[in-house]
């Protein structure tokens, strides 16, 4: 019904506005309207403008209409407007409607093609960008109806399809387009696939859309070829150059390259080599990137600095620091010495991989090659010495700066600080911070977080308190929430938990975020303090406030709620780490092992001992032992020697613990002869009994009328320093044994 009625008003307002004079263009209308909330009449203006077909809408006019309504479309699916959002998707398809009523679509093609590589590229993640892509979304639903034109047909425009800058309506990409470097930005057109002669008459004519569509349905790479069957011998290297480029999966990139070399209008080109070895370093592909620049390198063409650099790059951000170091050798084999850039790059993947030696050697060579370092070169110099931990040398970078005419920056301050406090130099530290305000550089808030965690981490926690202080000084009215993160953890661990509270009192008033980790580091810090209540108070609001909780905090809550004698509380803690899916750590499984085993509640202890073996965790010793001990409170002897075969298959050592819960089983039911055979095992593997396991073995020895091996047990365990009781030694002087001097054994 709605739909209904919002139709017959547009038709109403059509009517109403088809003798309208007015010259404002539709995109400005609906931009009005737009401006103002008011999305139905900026459709009604715009239909009344485009929808009717009265009046072609220019191609700026149709970039700025699909844009704008996009944007409103995905404001409105983040607003929860789902009305919103279906009239804007109506809207657009109205538009792309009076673009396909007045054929100018080839136009468009390139128009998209090239804004979708822009804004796609440069601003991925804007609400431009979005719209954008929407725009393409939208034509390509109606551009796949017909195929596109040969390149040499005429159009009804009027002028060659395939040439650009013939024809008002075309679209010089080249001239769109502003690129850093012909080697990273090129773009192409989307065109036929072909020519004439490459498609008889009568044949299928098939388009750039058709064969995208063919490659996103590829889901194994083995398959690629068989599927593109149909377009052999009809595509260009230009034409491979656009699908590379909006190919989805790049990882079918390599295969693709491949199925183009062995079509027969492959002509090798600098351009499609380039877009391989993009969408390979997006896939890390490391290898074949090798294969396809070493033919790069045999059909005449070289890459360039920014080239090398941007593959060291991405090889440092993954740790392939081999792969680094070949391609920089390689660079310097095929003539292109590095820049400052991709010695600057080279310099910091050895900082970033811990090889500090490597990282001055690259900056010697550099100064030897009379390169100029520039700051950045000393801020990855100074990362290196923090790998080292060499503070000395670090300050000796910093001197050489002047050197070559450069002056510290706030960066440089910043690294130089986080040096000196992740070594210890506290004192140092704030040394640094006050010459950099001697220079005039004005710290913010990064620096100041730096100094206060130098002296957090050196125990000084007056000084951290007046710099904190001085921080919030110098802010004003607009703090940084990490200097007051970090404040409150180092008032948590140092077990001022009264200045941590003050602090989430003053962030709740500031309105600075309070996230997840400040009540982390709150209970932990009670939890230090042995302040349990404290501590489940905090976990309790921590969830009233629905912060997410990570899996160290239920781990330490269900330590907590142990401690606290809470053990619903903990079976519900563990319940919910089970649901949000942290089953692979077995410390959970231990906690609640230690739960059950402490209030002899064995079928709940067997349950978890299974739900670990379940959920593919391999039980702990301690977690076996704690069954064996309950099983042999139970008599259940048979399950005993079950975990006990569970471990030995598991490879688990068993420990004295073990063999304390096994013996004292055997014991306690009259097997003697086999306690005393587990206690043999004990002894063969190097265990030495401790006072409680030495009492039990006398009382097994006695009781089997080994008399005998009594009296040499207790010689035994008097050697080994541990004090027998009297009693000890009165059963086995009234077994008939002698007694036994007591020497200086140390009572247990």
């Amino acid at each position: 019904m709605h739909l209904i009625l919002l139709s017959l008003r547009h038709s109403f307002c059509l009517s109403r506005r088809f003798h309208s004079t007015s010259r404002t263009s539709a995109a400005h209308v609906f931009s009005r309207f737009r401006k103002n909330g008011d999305l139905e009449n900026a459709g009604i203006e715009l239909n009344a403008e485009t929808y009717s077909g009265r009046k072609p809408l220019r191609e700026a006019e149709f970039s700025s209409l699909t844009s704008s309504l996009a944007d409103v479309k995905v404001r409105a699916q983040k607003e929860g407007e789902e009305r919103n959002s279906t009239y804007a998707s109506f809207l657009v398809k109205a538009v792309v409607s009076n673009v396909q009523d007045h054929r100018w679509l080839p136009s468009v093609d390139r128009t998209l093609l090239a804004r979708y590589h822009i804004h796609t590229r440069r601003a991925r993640n804007s609400l431009t960008a979005y719209g954008e892509l929407e725009q393409f979304r939208f034509y390509s639903q109606f551009a796949g109806q017909e195929s596109l034109r040969e390149k040499n047909a005429p159009t009804d425009l009027g002028t060659p399809g395939g040439e650009k800058g013939q024809g008002e309506n075309f679209l010089d990409v080249d001239s769109e387009v502003r690129t850093y470097s012909p080697h990273i930005e090129d773009l192409t057109n989307a065109e036929n696939l072909g020519t004439s002669e490459n498609q008889p008459q009568g044949s299928e004519v098939l388009s750039l859309n058709d064969m995208l569509q063919t490659l996103n349905s590829v889901e194994d790479a083995d398959d690629l070829h068989a599927k593109l069957s149909p377009f052999n011998g009809r595509i260009t290297t230009q034409d491979a150059t656009t699908v590379m480029k909006l190919l989805e999966d790049k990882r079918l990139c390599f295969s693709f390259y491949t199925w183009t070399k062995q079509q027969s209008a492959y002509n090798p080109d600098l351009t499609f080599f380039l877009t391989v070895v993009r969408s390979l370093l997006q896939t890390k592909k490391w290898e074949l990137l090798v294969h396809v620049t070493q033919d790069l390198f045999d059909a005449g063409f070289v890459l360039d600095n920014g080239s090398y650099c941007r593959i060291i790059k991405d090889a440092s951000l993954e740790s392939k620091i081999s792969v680094c170091e070949w391609w920089f050798q390689k660079m310097k084999e095929r003539g292109c010495w590095p820049d400052r850039q991709t010695y600057n790059t080279m310099i910091h993947a050895y900082a970033l991989a811990r090889l500090p030696e490597k990282a001055f050697a690259t900056f010697d060579e550099m100064v030897e090659r009379e390169v100029q370092p520039d700051i950045s070169t000393f801020c990855h110099l100074l990362v290196a010495c923090q790998s080292k931990g060499d503070v000395e040398l670090a300050h000796n970078y910093f001197l050489q700066i002047g050197n070559f005419g450069l002056v510290p920056d706030l960066v440089v301050f910043t690294v130089l600080l986080d040096t000196y406090g992740k070594h210890g130099k506290a004192k140092e530290a704030g040394e640094v911070f006050r010459e950099m305000q001697k220079a005039g550089i004005t710290p913010d808030a990064q620096a100041y977080n730096t100094l206060i965690c130098a002296y957090g981490k050196a125990g000084m926690m007056v000084e951290a308190t007046d710099a904190f202080n001085q921080y919030q000084k110098d802010a004003g009215q607009n703090p940084d929430k990490i200097v007051f993160w970090t404040i409150l953890r180092l008032y948590s661990q140092a077990g001022l938990l009264q200045e941590a509270l003050a602090v989430k009192k003053m962030m709740r008033v500031a309105q600075i975020p309070v996230d997840a980790s400040c009540y982390t580091n709150l209970i932990d810090g009670f939890r230090r303090k042995e302040q349990w209540e404290d501590a489940i108070r905090g976990f309790k609001e921590m969830q009233r406030y629905k912060y997410p909780i990570d899996a160290r905090t239920f781990e330490m809550m269900m330590k907590i709620f142990t401690k606290a004698g809470h053990h619903v509380d903990c079976e519900r803690a563990f319940d919910q780490l089970m649901t949000k899916g942290y089953t692979k750590k077995i410390l959970p499984y231990e906690m609640m092992m230690n739960v059950y085993k402490g209030t002899n509640n064995l079928t709940n202890a067997a349950r978890i001992y299974e739900l670990a073996k379940r959920n593919g965790c391999k039980p702990s010793r301690n977690m076996c032992n704690g069954l064996i001990h309950m099983y042999a409170k139970a008599g259940m002897l048979p399950a005993c020697e079950k975990i006990v075969r569970e471990m030995q298959a598991s490879r688990i050592e068993p420990n004295k613990n073990t063999f304390l819960s096994l013996i004292r089983a055997y014991a306690v039911y009259g097997q003697y002869g086999s306690a005393r055979d587990v206690y043999a095992v004990m002894r063969e593997t190097g265990l030495r009994p401790d006072y409680e396991l030495a009492e039990l073995m006398l009382e097994v020895f006695l009781k089997v009328g080994q008399v005998q091996e009594a009296q040499n047990h207790l010689k035994e365990i008097v050697d080994a320093g541990i004090r027998p009781s009297k009693r000890m030694v009165a059963a086995v002087v009234e077994a008939g044994g002698e007694a036994v001097a007591l020497g200086e054994a140390t009572p247990s």
